[in-house]
């Protein structure tokens, strides 16, 4: 299948014609609202987001990664929320996707493309259950890049550390 779109540079993978997000739909969602005494509140607001999977469908050169987020946020003083939620994104190649490249893309390309729909989702819920909940934070695209490239660099050295306790970067 001939493409006018450029290549995406996957580390360690070409992929030709580009990977294209085709559709985005929210995949699950669970809020838990929980009476809590005065005094004993948990004031603070944590966000867990992570890439929860990926399948590969190899013969129709496509994928789909899902986004997930668990948001805890006091949104009264006396009741905490628990909004659990994910997003799908339906991607599409103009050549077969294999695990690898899956793996490699949903760890940075797939979350920056996905996390403004979930951003979306979350405050469209928000909204609609009168739920008070901080607008989520937009993603520092060069300082996950950053984390990812360490990560993997450090994967990189324990795998090439030899039997006396040395390690060697290749």
């Amino acid at each position: 299948m001939d493409s006018d779109l450029p290549s995406l540079q996957i580390p360690g993978r070409e992929i030709e014609g580009g990977i294209q997000l085709s559709n985005v739909y929210l995949y699950e969602v669970k809020v838990a609202r929980e009476a809590t005494a005065l005094g004993e509140a948990d004031q603070s607001s944590r966000l867990d987001p992570k890439i929860r999977g990926w399948s590969v469908d190899e013969e129709r050169h496509s994928m789909i990664v899902v986004l997930g987020a668990t948001v805890h946020h006091q949104f009264r003083p006396e009741a905490t929320v628990d909004v659990d939620i994910s997003v799908a994104g339906h991607f599409s190649s103009g050549t077969p996707i294999d695990e690898d490249a899956a793996r490699s893309f949903s760890t940075v390309d797939g979350l920056l493309l996905l996390w403004p729909y979930l951003r979306g989702y979350v405050g469209s819920l928000a909204a609609s259950m009168q739920l008070d909940l901080p607008t989520l934070p937009v993603i520092d695209a060069a300082e996950l890049i950053r984390r990812v490239e360490n990560q993997t660099r450090m994967r990189e050295v324990a795998a090439n550390a030899n039997h006396d306790g040395n390690a060697t970067i290749t």
